[in-house]
């Protein structure tokens, strides 16, 4: 079994396998920035996109589950308010980093944008060379 949840139900490989390799690319990526923001005199913005990277593997992951759980006969609704409640915790999150913490705070953001463009990438990719080959 790959990445299976507590309750039996199991995440695909592929997704599985998507997030990992997501994970293994946003760590590296997540200390090369703090370590530069560091240098420039940001090592708190380095935090914030190191916690933002954090952050968009927790939602993605969040998000397989949900997925699998709708999947295996949950309801629309449940489906629908784990969404919601995920994209909320992470938008107050967000917002309270930009303006609590300014401008430093604009790092959160900008940790959840870059692992959400890792992540498209390392979905996009397999895909094109398919597509190509």
């Amino acid at each position: 079994m790959v990445n299976a949840l507590p309750s039996g139900f199991v995440v695909s490989p592929r997704a599985a396998a998507n997030l990992k390799r997501s994970l293994v690319l946003a760590i590296p990526c997540g200390l090369l920035l703090l370590l530069v923001l560091t240098l420039f005199g940001h090592p708190l913005a380095g935090f914030f996109v190191v916690l933002g990277l954090g952050l968009g593997w927790l939602s993605t992951l969040f998000v397989q589950r949900s997925v699998v759980r709708y999947r295996n006969g949950g309801t629309k609704g449940g489906f629908v308010g784990s969404m919601l409640g995920r994209l909320g915790v992470l938008t107050l999150a967000a917002l309270l980093a930009v303006f609590l913490v300014r401008p430093d705070g604009a790092g959160l953001l900008a940790g959840i944008a870059i692992f959400q463009v890792i992540t498209l990438l390392n979905a996009a990719i397999p895909v094109l060379k398919e597509l190509r080959g």
